[in-house]
């Protein structure tokens, strides 16, 4: 497993070097290619962020996010309730939902899309 990470690491560090890194990098089919094989830990939250454009919508409405997240865990109602009961039992086998912190970044992320839409 280790092997594994660390060739997908060599392999992005010459993506990078060939077609840039950041939101200027070029996204080519050999990029789409890389995204199935899966992301390293180390490099996934820089690519979700550029390719799913939540780093132009951060730059763009800067603190939207902490304030939905405010808004959201003080909210309170029918959805917040829910979410307590789904923490801990939405994959329990991921290593990132087995601490406090990632149960934690979870709740954030989820009390503010409820509260953010309400409908779901």
């Amino acid at each position: 497993e280790e092997e594994k990470t660390r060739l997908k690491k060599e392999l992005w560090e010459k993506h990078y070097n060939d077609y840039g890194r950041g939101v200027t990098m070029y996204r080519t089919v050999e990029t789409a290619h890389l995204v199935l094989q899966g992301l390293p830990d180390s490099i996934r939250p820089e690519i979700w962020m550029i390719f799913s454009g939540a780093i132009n919508e951060a730059a763009t409405h800067p603190g939207y996010y902490e304030q939905a997240v405010i808004s959201g865990l003080n909210h309170g109602g029918p959805a917040n309730e829910e979410i307590e009961r789904d923490l801990h039992r939405s994959l329990p086998e991921h290593p990132a939902f087995q601490s406090e912190m990632g149960i934690s970044a979870l709740r954030r992320v989820l009390c503010a899309y409820a509260h953010r839409n309400p409908a779901i």
